[in-house]
C-alpha cells in the first residue's frame, strides 16, 4: 500500500474516534446537567422548607402566644425568691 492510502486511512480512524469522543463529551454533559438541576430543584425545595418551618417557628414562640397558653394552664412568673441560678460546670 502507499504511504498515501495509509494517511487518508489514519485520517479517517482519527475523524471516526474524535466523532465517539465528541458524543461520549456530549452525554457525560447531559448526564452532569441532569444531576444539577435535581439538585437546584431540591435547594428550592430545602429553601422552601426552611422558611416555613422558620414561620411556623415565629408563629409558636410569639409572646402573646405563649401568655395565652400559661395563663390557661394557670402559671405565674416566678419571683425573685424563687429563682435559682445554676452555675455551670
Amino acid at each position: 500500500m502507499s504511504l498515501r492510502l495509509w494517511q487518508v486511512i489514519l485520517l479517517a480512524l482519527a475523524v471516526v474516534l474524535s466523532g465517539f469522543a465528541v458524543i461520549g463529551v456530549t452525554q457525560q454533559t447531559r448526564n452532569v446537567t441532569t444531576q444539577l438541576q435535581v439538585a437546584e430543584s431540591r435547594q428550592w425545595f430545602l429553601r422552601d422548607e426552611s422558611s416555613r418551618l422558620l414561620l411556623e417557628l415565629s408563629t409558636y414562640t410569639r409572646m402573646d402566644r405563649v401568655d395565652d397558653i400559661s395563663a390557661d394552664m394557670d402559671m405565674v412568673a416566678a419571683s425573685p425568691t424563687q429563682i435559682r441560678v445554676v452555675p455551670s460546670e
